[in-house]
């Protein structure tokens, strides 16, 4: 078995060498993990040299990479500074188990994005929907299933006029595609110009109060209004690329958006391109 590369940076570089010696010296045959005492050394590594994961306080440079950040207070979803280094060697293992996260995604919103908006991602959503059994809902800057029914471009309207039988009428709406349940994107990304924050934001509660099925949102950039709309997501799949263009251009997206959403990066789970080219 692979094992994972982990990466781990805390100020008190004691800490890191001691979480660094528990986890290579317990879970060797699963962890490979390397610590680092100085921040800008561990940005420029993580950065060159493909690590899996990362553990640390600070994960604002470190680029789309997993991560378990370091809390000084108990947090399901950080490793508490004080608590047992299981605990962390756990996360560490849980993230690399794919069967377990598809669990995790029951019933839940997620969002999958790409900065590049090719098909790629649309054929991931679909992939993924049917993986874990969900219902696709199509947010492409151009739809691009085959399709003669676009009630998407009708259902925004009952969103913005907060229609409470919304839910009732997205069922009836539902089309078949591949033995999946989907509703098509609207045909242009101009539909979408007047939908808010707000609105995403009453839509997505109404999902979640009254849907039991997790529902995959295949998001376009030119569909969003508003980089918040992204924290109304349980999880957002975020689709990497190899190319040093596109990742310049993942990098400033994931700066733009930590900056309006602090909390973000533990909703983000990384998908690079062997998996979703696969």
């Amino acid at each position: 078995m692979k094992k994972m590369r982990v990466a781990i940076y805390d100020e008190d570089a004691e800490y890191s060498q001691r979480l660094m010696n528990y986890l290579n010296g317990k879970y060797g045959e699963q962890i490979d993990a390397t610590a680092f005492t100085k921040k800008e050394h561990f940005v420029r590594e993580v950065a060159d040299y493909g690590f899996d994961c990362v553990v640390s306080t600070d994960v604002d440079q470190i680029g789309p990479i997993p991560f378990v950040r370091i809390c000084d207070e108990e947090s399901e979803e950080g490793y508490y500074r004080y608590g047992s280094a299981k605990v962390l060697a756990q996360k560490l293992i849980d993230r690399a188990n794919p069967k377990l996260q598809t669990m995790m995604l029951s019933g839940k919103m997620i969002a999958i994005y790409d900065v590049s908006g090719s098909y790629d991602r649309t054929r991931y959503a679909i992939q993924k929907a049917k993986e874990i059994q969900g219902i696709y809902i199509g947010l492409e800057e151009f739809c691009s299933l085959q399709t003669d029914d676009f009630w998407m471009e009708e259902l925004v309207f009952l969103i913005r006029e907060r229609d409470e039988d919304i839910c009732h009428q997205l069922e009836e709406h539902l089309q078949w595609f591949e033995g999946l349940k989907v509703l098509p994107s609207a045909r242009c990304y101009l539909d979408y110009r007047y939908m808010e924050f707000e609105d995403y934001e009453w839509f997505i509660q109404k999902l979640s109060e009254e849907q039991s099925r997790p529902m995959i949102f295949d998001i376009g950039s030119a569909c969003l209004s508003d980089f918040q709309i992204f924290s109304l997501f349980d999880y957002i799949f975020f689709l990497t690329h190899e190319c040093e263009e596109k990742k310049r251009q993942e990098s400033i997206f994931l700066q733009l958006l930590s900056y309006e959403i602090p909390d973000i990066r533990e909703k983000l789970i990384f998908v690079p391109e062997e998996e979703y080219l696969a």
